[in-house]
């Protein structure tokens, strides 16, 4: 199945939870970073559920297709494809680390995230959801907390 979708799509960066920063790690900025915008995606349903749309080159990302991607069957482990002027796959597993490469074109680095939290139940209604909440580190070391949503917005 293949369905087209207007999606919301937010991110907020540095949130103040330091109980679950690592020990050690600079306190957060206590007025964190909201970005929100609008995009229209498309969702593939079969074994495996995919949301792609194009990224907003206003977010700093360039020219960039994101495929969000999970087992139609667990929907507890998320992977983000990103792939144009970024390109990089990232993996979300609640209480796990995943390592990979992030690349910018001109240079490319090693990011690891880990979920602290993570609920899915994107299925492509109104309810439906992505919610992550991850911590972000570059080369070992502590680069922010991130929290990313994507619902469906009504028709």
């Amino acid at each position: 199945m293949k369905k087209t979708l207007k999606v919301k799509l937010t991110f907020i960066d540095n949130t103040p939870d330091d109980q679950n920063q690592p020990k050690g790690a600079p306190v957060a900025d206590p007025s964190p970073d909201v970005t929100e915008f609008v995009t229209d995606a498309t969702l593939e349903i079969d074994e495996r559920c995919s949301l792609i749309y194009k990224e907003n080159p206003e977010l700093g990302m360039g020219n960039c297709t994101v495929k969000l991607t999970w087992l139609a069957d667990d929907p507890s482990v998320v992977s983000v494809i990103r792939n144009g002027d970024t390109q990089t796959v990232m993996s979300f597993e609640p209480g796990r680390r995943h390592i990979s490469t992030y690349n910018l074109g001109t240079m490319s680095f090693e990011l690891t995230t880990r979920t602290m939290k993570l609920k899915n139940t994107f299925d492509g209604s109104p309810d439906g959801e992505i919610y992550i909440d991850y911590i972000v580190e570059v080369r070992g070391g502590f680069a922010g907390r991130r929290k990313m949503r994507v619902c469906v917005l009504p028709d």
